[in-house]
């Protein structure tokens, strides 16, 4: 079996120090840093607010502001300062990434004092790049070291509404009212940002009248609109009774890739309780008892 070992200077005085010392201190160190950001989900933990940076500008232009975040691979992404970037006439999904490093080469003298200078490295940048995909990629590109920033739209080439990447998507509204005795005109649930296509069969509907008896009207026609928020479906006439309502927010992705967060935490909304996914339930009365 080969002996896996991890290895690091240990400096005394006297100790005649070389460049490769100074070298496996900072890689020892840059290990242990990625081996701890491993542990953490990837995201922006500092900063990277994006805004609508136009006016004055030729085109549609977004500030990200200076910030720090973490990829799947654990590597830190870092803005010392505030970046400008001019956008194309699309929406899509703003991402950040840490780029190859710019490597900087300067003559160092040789051991020998006869011998002849030559380039090395002696210095290396490390920097962030942007680009923009579509958010029906974003989850794949997560996984190669891309971290999402903001879903930007643009409506006649202005930008319009910019949803930030931070935080667990929820259920905002339901065109019911939980808890209450009104059957909907209509039925629609909105999220609190957009939702991932194609999207799966997650609701079901229980209907239990005052006999005890229970059906399961089938839910049909699952619609998600333009803005990838609101999602309408259709539902056989129901009859008297408790209405209830699941649905599995495990899931459904949002455009980050993440799980809705779906407690109902105490009937409030939007629902949530910092946890991705879960299920979503909810219930009302038609002309009979509550649950």
């Amino acid at each position: 079996m080969t002996e896996v070992s991890v290895v690091r200077p240990k400096f005394v005085d006297g100790m005649l120090l070389t460049a490769e010392d100074f070298c496996l201190e900072q890689s020892y160190l840059n290990r242990r840093l990625i081996q701890f950001g491993q542990r953490f989900s990837c995201g922006v933990i500092e900063g990277m607010q994006v805004d609508d940076y136009s006016l004055g500008k030729n085109g549609p232009t977004l500030k990200v502001s200076a910030g720090y975040a973490l990829d799947a691979r654990g590597r830190e992404i870092v803005l010392d300062e505030n970046q400008d970037r001019e956008i194309d006439a699309k929406n899509g999904a703003l991402c950040v990434r840490h780029c190859d490093p710019e490597r900087v080469t300067a003559g160092v003298a040789a051991k020998s004092s006869s011998a002849k200078a030559e380039p090395q490295i002696i210095r290396t940048i490390e920097r962030a790049e942007f680009e923009f995909f579509a958010p029906s990629d974003v989850s794949e590109k997560i996984k190669v070291g891309w971290v999402p920033l903001a879903l930007i739209r643009l409506r006649n080439g202005k930008i319009g509404p910019i949803v930030p990447s931070r935080g667990l998507t929820g259920i905002a509204e339901t065109s019911w009212k939980h808890d209450g005795t009104t059957l909907p005109k209509e039925w629609s649930i909105t999220f609190s940002a957009p939702i991932a296509r194609p999207l799966p069969q997650p609701i079901e509907i229980r209907v239990r009248n005052d006999a005890g008896a229970v059906v399961y009207p089938a839910v049909t026609d699952l619609q998600l609109d333009d803005t990838g928020t609101t999602l309408s479906f259709k539902l056989a006439r129901i009859a008297e009774g408790v209405v209830h309502i699941r649905i599995a927010c495990d899931f459904i992705m949002d455009w980050k890739g993440q799980a809705v967060s779906g407690a109902h935490v105490g009937g409030h909304l939007p629902s949530g309780n910092g946890i991705a996914g879960g299920v979503f339930e909810s219930w009302f009365v038609v002309k009979g008892k509550r649950p």
